[in-house]
């Protein structure tokens, strides 16, 4: 079976309307389609009995190369992937791919977006959800595991409804709470009240 197949820069063409009327606005950086055809192209020619001659155009017309419009790697959502099902949260991963930016190395990873994160959850069919069994997750519980884990914040005292506690009621709830700057302000400028 002979054929032809053609592969075209992904910002070849025109932006087109799906549908009759847009209902959502368009993203802030625009389409990534630049309205014109690029002169990037791969030409595949099968000539049959699985002979293919493969013809590489690389010089890319009429746009550059900007981080907005570039995707991410099939490797870099698979990492993603693997860190959200390891159960690493979402402030870490964005956190992380952040600090990873050196001069004059931007790349899409560094430009990563909770709705990137949310979308590769949702290709991946990762449920992220944390659960305490035999009880209902409170908001204190999650923040408390979530931080267990970051040695820039301290939980300095948790006190749950229900539980007994020398100068608080049983019914009463406490959380204090202290993250790395606030320890050394009060190292610095606190003291100790007879």
């Amino acid at each position: 079976m002979k054929g032809i197949l053609y592969y075209n820069c992904n910002r070849s063409g025109k932006y087109q309307i799906k549908g009759q009327e847009r209902k959502r606005a368009i993203k802030s950086q625009g389409s990534c389609k630049v309205g014109h055809m690029c002169t990037s192209q791969i030409i595949v020619v099968k000539n049959g009995n699985d002979i293919y001659q493969v013809t590489y155009y690389s010089t890319h017309y009429g746009h550059d190369t900007e981080v907005q419009h570039v995707r991410m790697t099939k490797d870099e959502r698979e990492k993603i992937a693997s860190k959200l099902a390891e159960g690493v949260t979402n402030s870490k991963i964005l956190d992380s791919s952040r600090s990873q930016f050196h001069e004059n190395s931007l790349t899409r990873l560094n430009l990563l977006t909770r709705n990137d994160i949310n979308n590769i959850k949702y290709s991946f069919k990762i449920n992220t959800q944390k659960t305490i069994p035999h009880r209902r997750a409170s908001i204190s519980d999650l923040w408390n595991d979530e931080w267990e884990v970051d040695e820039n914040q301290q939980i300095l005292m948790l006190k749950r409804q229900g539980e007994e506690h020398h100068q608080l009621e049983k019914d009463d709830f406490c959380l204090i709470f202290m993250n790395c700057s606030q320890q050394h302000m009060l190292k610095k400028f606190g003291s100790i009240q007879p």
